[in-house]
């Protein structure tokens, strides 16, 4: 026995110690663009594993390699800066990334600029460095996601920086920052703005600003939240009643349509503007036509993707929920480098549609840990849902158990678990420490509003949804929006208006 226990310690030890030659073998030499690429790949998962030392040697060597084309060496050494960062050598990266940028001026390598500004928590560097750029660039601008634009203001509105805030609004909404896939200056960047100009009491160019909004969400702000109270009087805004919005909506989503729709961006906003306009079956034809020819031009396939998104959701509007399946199906087929959001889009519509077993059986698809939060959230709230619906209230209540331990970031989610759960005084409650929180009141208002209903409603939907109508009614939530906001009922849908 003694024997056989050494025999196998020493088969163990061997093995082991083959595995570790395994793991420190050489890797093959770059000799094609496809390996550089691969070995790229690889350092980005690296990076995104916070594990940006160990990507350094990857990196160094694929940029000595003579296989690295232009467009790759662009990707490496933003990733090598990336790394940097991660491993604790901030600076260094940031030297980099200047030099890049200086030495070949670029839409990619001022996104990488700003990008690694933004990850260094560099708010005003990386505000100076968008006012610098001249408005003959703008197309370098461009080049910057909006969520790192935002991420940037945030960073320096919670600085306090007001000055330097305000001048960034300014640029790019006189300037016309469109990002990688908007068509036109974002809806929310303009409310920034005008925000903005309201509190500094140039009220004659908030209104001049307004005239631009287009989106449901943005002409919801402007009405229902305080920060524009003092335009509410004038009478180009007091003119803007919630029919007019709705007609608004509709009267630019028709005339993309009628002039040809020239790129992804003004597809999407057509899509969207006629679901929120309450037409969703012609929201579908527009997106079933228009997917195509996006696809085709460069750049393409992310708006077709959103384009397909939004055809799916016109489809649940319309309560044809296997064509709306369908469409996810498709989705999930023809890009499937990116399924959470999809999924999760998928999950909720089922379980809107009264499907609850189906929808848990696409969740218990994806890997609940590694989801983001805002993820985590919306899986967590179709869980709650789903199972309040089969009656598995331990596990619905597990579901809310976790959501509440997200956090306020999660009230949205956690309002309809609890909405579905019936626990009306957990839901006021959880509405009530919401608008407590200053950073988050502006989506509180906008979801404590009275939103037209679907035009099919199941049961268990229309119950959550005469709820939440109750609970905004309520003398409490009322008091409680009143310093911050106001409660109107609008001719736009909520999923068209709100989201979570």
């Amino acid at each position: 026995m003694v024997w056989g226990r050494i025999v196998a310690a020493v088969w163990l030890l061997c093995a082991g110690l083959a595995g570790a030659q395994q793991e420190v073998a050489p890797d093959p030499p770059l000799t094609s663009r496809a390996l550089v690429q691969a070995r790229l790949e690889r350092a980005a998962a690296t990076i995104d594993q916070a594990r940006g030392q160990g990507a350094l040697g990857d990196l160094d060597a694929v940029l000595k390699s003579e296989y690295l084309t232009p467009d790759l060496s662009d990707w490496a050494h933003h990733l090598r800066a990336r790394a940097l960062v991660s491993a604790g050598r901030g600076s260094e990266a940031e030297a980099l990334a200047r030099q890049r940028y200086a030495g070949a001026a670029s839409g990619y390598n001022f996104k990488s600029l700003i990008s690694i500004l933004a990850l260094r928590q560099r708010w005003a560097a990386g505000a100076q460095v968008m006012l610098d750029v001249p408005k003959a660039r703008i197309s370098d601008l461009n080049a910057v996601a909006l969520p790192v634009v935002e991420t940037i203001l945030n960073g320096l509105e919670r600085a306090g920086d007001k000055p330097l805030y305000a001048k960034v609004l300014a640029k790019l909404t006189s300037e016309g920052y469109q990002g990688l896939y908007g068509g036109k200056t974002d809806d929310t960047l303009r409310l920034r703005h005008i925000a903005v100009l309201t509190g500094a009491g140039q009220l004659p160019q908030a209104v001049q600003e307004a005239k631009f909004l287009e989106t449901p969400a943005a002409f919801v702000a402007l009405l229902a939240d305080r920060r524009f109270e003092p335009l509410w009087a004038l009478p180009e805004i007091a003119a803007l009643t919630p029919q007019l919005m709705q007609e608004r909506v509709r009267a630019r989503a028709d005339a993309l349509v009628a002039r040809g729709i020239s790129h992804g961006g003004e597809a999407l906003e057509a899509v969207r503007g006629l679901r929120a306009a309450g037409d969703p079956l012609k929201a579908a034809q527009v997106a079933a036509d228009a997917v195509g020819p996006v696809r085709r031009r460069q750049g393409g396939a992310r708006y077709a993707k959103a384009i397909l998104l939004e055809r799916a959701y016109a489809f649940a509007d319309l309560g044809r929920v296997k064509d709306a399946a369908a469409v996810f199906d498709v989705i999930l087929k023809q890009f499937p480098e990116e399924p959470i959001a999809v999924k999760l889009a998928s999950a909720r519509v089922l379980e809107g549609a009264g499907q609850a077993k189906a929808a848990l059986a696409v969740l218990e698809t994806l890997d609940m840990e590694g989801l983001s939060a805002p993820a985590q959230a919306v899986a967590l709230a179709v869980t709650a849902c789903a199972q309040a619906v089969l009656g598995q209230k331990e596990l619905a209540a597990e579901a809310r158990d976790e959501l509440a331990a997200l956090g306020l970031n999660a009230a949205p989610a956690a309002l309809e678990a609890a909405l579905c759960a019936r626990d009306d005084a957990g839901a006021r409650a959880l509405v009530l420490a919401w608008l407590s929180k200053p950073e988050l009141r502006g989506a509180a208002v906008a979801a404590l509003q009275l939103y037209e209903e679907p035009r099919t409603v199941l049961p268990a939907q229309l119950d959550r949804r005469r709820r939440l109508r109750a609970l905004i009614a309520s003398a409490d939530v009322q008091a409680a929006v009143f310093p911050h906001g106001r409660t109107m009922a609008w001719s736009f849908q909520r999923a068209t208006a709100v989201s979570y």
